[in-house]
């Protein structure tokens, strides 16, 4: 009787086993094809942000950092504007200007610095081929230096290359980024406060289709 009773018992919790995956299998399949979807497919909205002040930063311990430019001179993408000097390891690192524009220093010289520590700024120019944006609260995608993306602004497409990653980059959330175009991208209005949607890599082929 009561190996029956335990036959009875194992082949019913086997039973309802059974009917629960199929019930349970479809609703998750489900919730994973939406949040697929809402991943793919949401977009990453901000602003063009209204500051052009962008802060040169440390991008190692030094030893000392010295100053290789003037406050207000003008500075080209990839000048040199400060050599940092690890004592320890006995190596030098160049801080390059990330884009065009007017130089100001913290200090001329430095003894000791901090990797993230702000050693100046430059004034961008604000031309149609470079853009900061303001990412909305709460966008959790992280960007790279180098990612291909496109700005979507109604029906007017830009495509650009992320050149700077400024601020809260861990968190994602309230990230500022800086997007270079070519030299004779189309051009729309780029205005402070301007409403972009940053289209990610996968949705390209969708705004190929678009176009």
């Amino acid at each position: 009787m009561i190996n029956d009773f335990d036959k009875h018992q194992r082949s019913w919790f086997k039973e309802r086993t059974l009917r629960l995956g199929i019930i349970i299998l479809p609703v998750a399949l489900i919730l994973i094809l939406l949040l697929l979807i809402l991943t793919d497919f949401s977009g990453i909205k901000g602003k063009v942000s209204g500051e052009n002040y962008i802060p040169v930063i440390a991008n190692i311990n030094a030893k000392t950092a010295s100053q290789e430019v003037s406050d207000g001179e003008r500075v080209e993408q990839g000048d040199v504007l400060f050599r940092l000097f690890n004592q320890n390891t006995n190596l030098e690192t160049l801080v390059k200007a990330e884009g065009a524009g007017l130089f100001y220093g913290v200090n001329a010289n430095f003894d000791g610095v901090e990797q993230g520590q702000t050693l100046g700024f430059v004034k961008y120019n604000q031309p149609s081929n470079l853009l900061h944006l303001q990412l909305e609260r709460g966008q959790q995608h992280l960007f790279n230096i180098g990612d291909n993306v496109i700005l979507s602004r109604n029906e007017e497409l830009l495509e650009g290359t992320i050149t700077l990653l400024l601020g809260e980059r861990e968190q994602g959330s309230g990230q500022k980024i800086g997007i270079a175009f070519a030299p004779h991208a189309p051009t729309i209005k780029l205005l402070p406060g301007t409403e972009f949607e940053i289209i990610l890599p996968k949705q390209l082929s969708e705004v190929s289709q678009r176009k």
